[in-house]
């Protein structure tokens, strides 16, 4: 199977790299281009209006200074093999509920369904800013990619979010759940005239049987997210 790999940590993010290490593991043949920078919460921003700049960043692995979308585009264009499947991810903290709207992880996959390719968004939710443990979450895609590949289409993202304490060996249940429709808390703080955000992405709304609901209390959520909400 030939794999488009993305992100919007960027190219040397750790869970690029744990994404690669599991789809590699396995076999597939794997080819990585991912932002050259960080491009977190950019949601389905593309570039129309200035060269792409493609950069070796080691074996099949590439370097872009655009969005994650972006690295989809050039990578569906300029790829001489059809592209089977584009994983994005592992994002460093959860893209639950509203926030896929706001996700440059979960826009490269939705740029994916645009062209008609399956596509998996990965995102590690991390709880008051602990650390991820990469092989973790490497060794959870790897044990369980072919229950993921089970439910891909081209009708819809399939968006994996991880719990923050995530052991691989022990039977965590993988719950299909839908989006949380309640919107993150809005607190900002003033200083002189400008707004910082504040709020505290552990206490938003969790409605019992969400997405958040499941992620948050130490299982692995999936959600089938259609490109066009009817």
């Amino acid at each position: 199977m030939n794999i488009l790999i993305t992100n919007d940590d960027g190219i040397d993010a750790p869970g690029l790299c744990a994404l690669e290490n599991a789809l590699m593991s396995l076999g597939h043949n794997a080819i990585t281009i991912a932002p050259q920078s960080q491009y977190s919460e950019c949601s389905h921003q593309i570039n129309t209006k200035r060269y792409l700049e493609l950069k070796m960043a080691g074996a099949s692995r590439h370097s872009l200074n655009g969005s994650p979308a972006d690295c989809v585009r050039i990578g569906l264009f300029t790829h001489k093999q059809p592209i089977d499947l584009i994983c994005s991810g592992i994002n460093a903290g959860g893209n639950l509920g509203v926030d896929v709207y706001y996700s440059g992880t979960v826009a490269a996959a939705r740029e994916a369904l645009i062209h008609g390719i399956p596509a998996i968004a990965f995102s590690n939710y991390l709880e008051h800013d602990q650390a991820v443990n990469w092989d973790h979450a490497s060794k959870a895609i790897a044990h369980n990619f072919e229950f993921l590949l089970s439910l891909i289409s081209k009708k819809t993202i399939l968006n994996v979010n991880f719990p923050s304490k995530l052991d691989p060996w022990q039977e965590v249940p993988w719950i299909q759940a839908p989006l949380e429709k309640a919107p993150l808390p809005l607190a900002f703080e003033k200083h002189q005239d400008s707004w910082r955000y504040t709020g505290s992405y552990p206490d938003r709304i969790k409605t019992v049987g969400s997405d958040v609901d499941v992620c948050f209390s130490g299982k692995i959520s999936i959600t089938q997210i259609p490109l066009v909400h009817h």
